[in-house]
């Protein structure tokens, strides 16, 4: 009888750490898209404790570069909002400012007609009042109005800065009671 010698070979196992692949294919898709950076970040320094490090570790680089990137675009976005937001409020302040003088001249006229109804003892009628406003414009080239409700609420209009009447930008000063 002869003796064979069997030899048993082990089979190769190869250690596997799904948490490495998984966090380095988050990290790769967030290199490409920066969502997802930081979640593979994290997956990846957490496959880091187990065995092959391999993906692991390309997935910690990935996932810095992505993370570092979306933090940049974060910042950036931020800052121009901010000088969006300072720009806008220069352009309110200036237009506030040029809404002010344009009330003071339309006051002026205000002023002037009231000044010549003191002197007469009576009122204007709605033709003299015209005449003292005839060629009158505001601030952006619009003529300005008489309006009169009731005989009571007599006003001087403006069509403001869109110079359209009865918009809500429409300035409007009281003459008197």
């Amino acid at each position: 009888m002869s003796c064979r010698r069997r030899e048993f070979v082990e089979p190769i196992v190869h250690e596997r750490n799904p948490l490495g692949v998984v966090g380095f294919l988050f990290s790769l898709s967030g290199v490409l898209c920066c969502v997802t950076a930081p979640i593979g970040l994290l997956l990846s320094l957490i496959a880091l404790r187990g065995r092959p490090r391999g993906l692991a570790i390309a997935g910690v680089i990935l996932g810095l570069i992505g993370t570092l990137a979306l933090a940049g675009i974060a910042v950036s976005s931020e800052m121009e909002d901010r000088r969006d937001r300072v720009y806008l409020e220069q352009v309110d302040a200036e237009r506030a400012e040029v809404v002010d003088s344009a009330r003071r001249e339309i006051d002026a006229i205000a002023l002037r007609i009231i000044d010549r109804e003191i002197e007469r003892g009576a009122p204007l009628d709605a033709d003299e009042i015209g005449r003292e406003i005839a060629g009158g414009r505001d601030r952006w080239g619009s003529r300005i109005r008489y309006a009169e409700e009731r005989g009571r609420d007599r006003r001087l209009l403006s069509a403001g800065p869109d110079r359209r009447f009865e918009t809500p930008d429409d300035l409007s000063v009281p003459l008197g009671g």
